[in-house]
């Protein structure tokens, strides 16, 4: 919801959006300049909460990170099932003679969206989340974690990924 610049420049994390309120943790929660163009840029509303700026900076980094290897994967995903033909080039595509020794590891045995669902499963576990939801909505799939109670937006993914997301999830 917040672009990844303006986060880091004011020192803001999204924590949770709950209807039209968004909880915005911030190193000073008294600067309504932020608060209100947040406001503006996401249509929500803002609530600010305190937050110490080491804390915002660790959430940044989990935040934006994942979100980056979401997008990146999405991409890749994407690329593969755009063209007329899926893409090679892991290691298990290659052929291998006995004398070559070739040490497979996970992630070489994996394609780009079973490394999605990784993703998704390990930010759920960094964030303590009981619950994943993949809701497919009108312009893409919501991905919800619950977390504390609360059921939280991590991300917004295109809806070509839905039916590649369901059959490596089933």
């Amino acid at each position: 919801l917040v672009p990844e610049a303006l986060a880091r420049e004011r020192l803001v994390v999204p924590v949770a959006m709950v209807k039209q309120h968004l909880h915005l943790a911030m190193a000073d929660p008294f600067d309504m300049q932020t608060a209100d163009e947040i406001s503006l840029l996401t249509g929500k509303i803002v609530n600010p909460m305190v937050a110490d700026g080491q804390h915002i900076l660790s959430s940044l980094e989990h935040v934006y990170g994942f979100e980056k290897t979401v997008e990146n994967l999405t991409l890749t995903i994407l690329g593969e099932t755009t063209d007329d033909h899926p893409k090679t080039g892991s290691a298990v595509d290659e052929k291998v003679t006995d004398s070559e020794q070739l040490q497979l590891t996970r992630a070489d045995l994996e394609g780009p969206v079973e490394r999605l669902v990784r993703t998704i499963l390990t930010q759920a576990v960094t964030m303590r989340s009981s619950d994943i939801h993949l809701e497919p909505v009108d312009n893409g799939i919501r991905l919800r974690f619950r977390s504390n109670g609360i059921l939280k937006v991590v991300s917004m993914l295109p809806k070509a990924l839905q039916d590649p997301l369901t059959s490596a999830c089933k």
